[in-house]
């Protein structure tokens, strides 16, 4: 059965219409793309900073005592995070930082200080970090001045047995010579000199003992220690292998470890050569995880122990540039449009000949 001319003339009109209509996208998207060549396009700027920590507002701290707080005098709220506490260079503990509200601070823990001088420093697992030290000054402990007593002067106290004096002789005009002679013979005796025996009684000076002023109480005088000295090796620096954009606000930073080394520094920010955030303890591991940034620049530092090493050179996600640094390559125009258009051409020839 033969069908009839009408039927084929509408047949014909909509094919017409649909390649006119498919010739008219393709045209369409040439021309777009043709204009895009002349146009530079660049990464997407992020509408605000990132969301890592202002660690000029959200301070640590280690007082004489021991105790450990912290504050944050930023405009935001702080998530929790650890705190690891470093007494002259050696890790004494490691203790929970909690989440923390614009403007308010909070006591985390109590480490255990030696005797005199010494040096702390906190650093957070996610981000910030602060040191500082303390000097004991001893203290001059003031002399008395010593009191003189003088001694005794002993007092000679002569003993002696007194001398017997004779009585005169008799001198009536009687006795005779002879007489008197015998009587001074009989009354002789012979003299006693007195012997003096003087007694002296020592006295003992007391020892000087030194006067403390008045409202001062003795302090212990203390040796002040040296300030603490790094001996380890510097580490080399490190490699960045990747820095991958994941999820919607978050990049992944991997390396090639160093030796030796027993963490990582990261330094970032979202424009070449600047780094105003930091990541200062990854651990001893080869990539982390930044929260709360899309794209952005990278370098890293290996620590070994108190001794860090040299940066590494930059790395920026996103194909390599920074948001807003500049223009990337052209577009161009894919295969895959040169053949959409080309086919479409050929369908309008191909219906316009069916129309015949």
């Amino acid at each position: 059965m033969k069908e009839s001319p009408k039927k084929n003339k509408i047949v014909t009109g909509l094919i017409v219409s649909a390649t006119l209509v498919l010739a008219a996208v393709a045209v369409f998207t040439a021309l777009r793309l043709y204009n895009l060549r002349k146009e530079s396009v660049s990464l997407k700027a992020p509408e605000s900073e990132p969301l890592a920590w202002d660690c000029s507002s959200y301070t640590f701290k280690v007082e004489q005592t021991g105790t450990v707080t912290v504050e944050n005098k930023s405009s935001r709220n702080e998530t929790p995070q650890q705190a690891k506490v470093y007494i002259n260079n050696n890790l004494v503990a490691t203790l929970s930082v909690p989440s923390l509200a614009s403007g308010a601070s909070a006591t985390i823990g109590t480490v255990s200080i030696p005797d005199g001088s010494f040096s702390w420093r906190v650093v957070g697992t996610v981000d910030c970090q602060n040191s500082g030290s303390y000097t004991v000054t001893p203290t001059t402990i003031p002399t008395g001045t010593p009191t003189t007593i003088p001694t005794e002067t002993p007092t000679t106290i002569p003993t002696g047995t007194p001398t017997t004096i004779p009585t005169e002789p008799p001198t009536e005009p009687n006795i005779t010579p002879c007489q008197i002679l015998e009587f001074n013979l009989a009354n002789e005796t012979a003299t006693l000199t007195p012997t003096i025996t003087s007694t002296v009684t020592p006295t003992s000076s007391p020892s000087v003992t030194p006067t403390t002023p008045a409202g001062q109480t003795p302090t212990p005088t203390r040796s002040i220690p040296e300030a603490p000295v790094c001996t380890d090796a510097v580490p080399p620096a490190p490699s960045i292998t990747s820095a991958v954009s994941i999820g919607g606000n978050s990049v992944k930073v991997t390396w090639i470890k160093v030796t030796p080394a027993t963490s990582y520094t990261i330094l970032y920010g979202t424009k070449k050569s600047t780094y105003p955030y930091s990541v200062f303890d990854t651990g001893n591991t080869d990539n982390y995880t930044i929260n709360g940034i899309s794209n952005g620049c990278f370098v890293i530092k290996a620590v070994n122990g108190c001794m860090p090493g040299p940066q590494s050179p930059e790395v920026c996600s996103g194909g390599g540039v920074s948001a807003g640094s500049g223009a990337l390559p052209s577009a161009g125009v894919s295969t895959y449009t040169v053949s959409f258009v080309a086919i479409s051409f050929i369908a309008i020839i191909f219906a316009f000949l069916l129309a015949l």
